[in-house]
């Protein structure tokens, strides 16, 4: 079927069906598997539908799952959303701006961990956000900044577009 993906466990050797969508993610326990269609989030055990979880996180870009912190996070470009897996309920929801962009995720020791990248026209800089499960800002951590080339765009001709002639 089309609509729907093969989930592998090797650690088990077990394979199971789930809804087909454009990010996932297992657990630690590799027992709680988690896809977003970019409109939900299901969430999975060992193949069995435990929840669906209605988001506006559209073209997520990573998912994460949490048995041990009962938690779900996901984000796209500009939104971070956090989920409590006992009631399904936005925990918080934080959003940043260009030249911020959101890129990586991860739950660990009670904390949302996301990776973000900064980009203007002169700077290209990664920066590790580390939240609470509350949503408060714990740390941040700046990388190199890599100074980006300017280019003087009137050194170039402009290009001419011609007609087609077969």
């Amino acid at each position: 079927n089309s609509d729907r993906i093969k989930v592998f466990n090797l650690n088990e050797s077990t394979s199971y069906e789930v809804d087909k969508g454009l990010v996932f993610s297992f657990d630690e326990t590799d027992q709680l598997f988690a896809v977003s269609d970019g409109k939900s989030i299901s969430v999975y055990e060992s193949g069995t539908s435990l929840s669906k979880i209605n988001t506006d996180i559209y073209l997520p870009r990573e998912i994460a799952i949490s048995s041990t912190n009962n938690l779900l996070a996901i984000i796209n470009k500009n939104s971070l959303q956090v989920f409590s897996l006992s009631d399904n309920n936005l925990i918080y929801q934080t959003t940043i701006n260009a030249p911020e962009s959101f890129r990586d995720l991860k739950i660990s020791e009670d904390k949302i961990i996301t990776g973000i990248h900064f980009k203007n026209d002169n700077i290209s800089q990664g920066i590790t956000r580390v939240y609470s499960v509350t949503g408060d800002l714990l740390n941040e951590i700046k990388g190199e900044q890599k100074l980006l080339r300017t280019i003087d765009k009137s050194l170039y001709k402009p290009i001419q577009k011609s007609e087609y002639e077969p």
